[in-house]
């Protein structure tokens, strides 16, 4: 069953701040987001997964926590791709850090990015 979000929203602890401020521009659009207040801890979480599956849109903060070698949000990015390559979910990455060209080129590589840029803003 879908939970229907509009916007699945990926991050690292540690980049909390971050988090809040997208979130709070999302509210103040309108828009259904999923963002536990832990981030999904368990990569595989019923709930984590279902929201996942169930959004349209999936935006991964992308920092050096968020793709550290011990993070959930690997997981949730090899989903969001899976859906994506379905047609049935946009990714979007959010690149918050002066990211080595190493970390930019697996983020993106991972989560399979469409060309040109997706505004979630507008959506």
């Amino acid at each position: 069953m879908s939970v229907g979000y509009r916007v699945f929203l990926s991050w690292s602890g540690k980049d909390r701040d971050v988090k809040d401020a997208i979130c709070a521009e999302l509210r103040k659009r309108g828009l259904e987001f999923w963002e536990s207040d832990a981030g999904c801890t368990n990569a595989f979480s019923d709930a984590c997964m279902q929201s996942l599956k169930g959004s349209s849109c999936f935006l991964c903060i992308v920092s050096e926590h968020s793709m550290s070698s011990l993070s959930y949000v690997k997981e949730e990015i090899r989903v969001a791709r899976e859906q994506n390559a379905r047609g049935m979910i946009d990714v979007v990455p959010f690149f918050i850090t002066k990211t080595p060209k190493l970390i930019m080129t697996m983020a993106t590589s991972s989560m399979n990015c469409p060309r040109g840029s997706v505004n979630i803003l507008a959506m």
